[in-house]
């Protein structure tokens, strides 16, 4: 069975959604926030197919999208705001996203391995 995740990362060298690894392994080493479920993963592939924020397939297994405080935080809403209690893990989104400076822009990264 594929396992797919998504999580909040940095962006790569010059604010690029590249880590400066090669078709297999251009992904974040280190996330900035915690993983989210096979929801935001779907989500993620869907923005970044369609070259929404920026987003891209950055790895064969990989696809980033960057987003803003407000997009970050629009994001989470939109995927959990229908729910009775979102995930904790998008309780933390949502501060990140309230915490950023303006301008500042993070990735949204989905993986599958």
């Amino acid at each position: 069975m594929t396992s797919c995740w998504a999580y909040g990362a940095p962006l790569g060298a010059g604010d690029a959604l590249d880590w400066g690894g090669d078709w297999n392994g251009n992904i974040p080493r280190s996330n900035l926030l915690p993983d989210l479920d096979r929801d935001a993963y779907s989500q993620i592939v869907r923005l970044a197919a369609a070259g929404r924020h920026g987003g891209r397939q950055v790895d064969w297994g990989a696809w980033a999208i960057r987003v803003t405080g407000p997009e970050l935080r629009s994001f989470i809403l939109d995927l959990y705001g229908a729910r009775p209690a979102p995930p904790e893990a998008a309780e933390l989104y949502l501060r990140h996203a309230d915490s950023m400076r303006d301008g500042e822009v993070i990735a949204l990264v989905a993986c599958e391995l």
